[in-house]
């Protein structure tokens, strides 16, 4: 076996190069080195649940349970399979790119070199970022009746989540941080509101304005209401976001599918939807090709700026 680089001899005895005896947890760990244990929670948490997949994988087809023994031909067979996944339609090529991606870098973590490492878009394809199917959830109706089985589920926050996700555009950690009472005081004094909590990376941007309609106050009132007591958003006073996500949010998914609305990330892109078609005043490409180029480019930047990025060219992964 090739030694990895910056190795000791103690940690090339150790099992999984030291970072633990059972191959899922060593991941973790290789992953705390890397981006720091208190750190990072949501980037640490993505790659070891993907990484799982692999885990499950090497074992079932080679018995493999410890990262020194994983070869360049280990490799290799599970891009084959991931390949061969996105070919009969089990996972699509979103999905198995960043199951390569997370496999590089947790190999890299646990290595601390590269040789181990597989170029995704070669092997399983170029993603593209235009969505090419309409998104569920585009009836208000359809997700209060999603949201109502929730509540009767005794999880109304989660249904709060789902309705601010639909009203607001939010991600779910956007939409479970928001302070809600700002949000009010805003929607009262000028009929739009700003998203500023939760924010992706913490970018905050004041320009980041929804017009306040129909579904927005009731979203909002329907989330002050189910707010806990003495909290400004939907979190506890001690309670933390990672356990309001395992809790709370996690176990409404089942829900959301059942009502066909496939998931909360769903509800922005309906979102989106609804805000191109109100600015632009035609169908999404996603619907009917545009006829307009500046009605088009004038709903691509509004709907990129509401949604938090404000990057037009993102948005038509939304909108089509």
């Amino acid at each position: 076996m090739a030694v990895p680089k910056g190795y000791s001899g103690w940690s090339l005895r150790k099992r999984n190069f030291g970072y633990g005896r059972r191959l899922a947890y060593a991941a973790l760990s290789a992953l705390s080195d890397k981006y720091g244990c208190h750190d990072h929670f949501q980037t640490r948490h993505s790659h070891h649940a993907r990484f799982a997949n692999f885990v499950r994988w090497i074992k079932e087809h080679y018995e493999v349970k410890d990262a020194r023994k994983i070869s360049k031909e280990h490799i290799s067979a599970y891009e084959k399979y991931l390949v061969e996944s996105v070919t009969d339609g089990t996972y699509s090529i979103h999905y198995a790119q960043n199951l390569l991606s997370t496999l590089n870098v947790v190999m890299s973590c646990m290595r601390h070199d590269r040789r181990l490492y597989t170029s995704p878009s070669k092997l399983v394809g170029k993603r593209t970022n235009i969505r090419q199917t309409e998104p569920q959830g585009e009836r208000f109706e359809d997700v209060v009746r999603a949201a109502n089985d929730m509540k009767q589920a005794k999880n109304p926050r989660a249904a709060a989540v789902l309705l601010l996700a639909k009203a607001f555009g939010m991600r779910v950690r956007e939409a479970a941080l928001a302070d809600l009472l700002r949000l009010y005081r805003e929607a009262n004094e000028n009929g739009a509101c700003r998203i500023l909590e939760g924010t992706k990376g913490g970018r905050q941007s004041d320009d980041r304005e929804i017009p306040m309609g129909k579904p927005q106050w009731q979203a909002l009132k329907y989330a002050i209401q189910h707010s806990p007591e003495g909290s400004t958003n939907l979190l506890h006073k001690d309670e933390t976001y990672q356990f309001f996500k395992h809790r709370v949010i996690d176990p409404a998914r089942l829900t959301i599918k059942a009502h066909g609305l496939i998931s909360y990330r769903e509800m922005r892109a309906a979102f989106s939807i609804d805000s191109y078609e109100d600015e632009s005043g035609h169908p999404a490409p996603i619907k009917k090709r545009p006829v307009n180029l500046e009605a088009h480019l004038r709903g691509l930047m509004i709907t990129s700026k509401r949604l938090g990025h404000n990057r037009p060219y993102v948005s038509r992964g939304y909108v089509g």
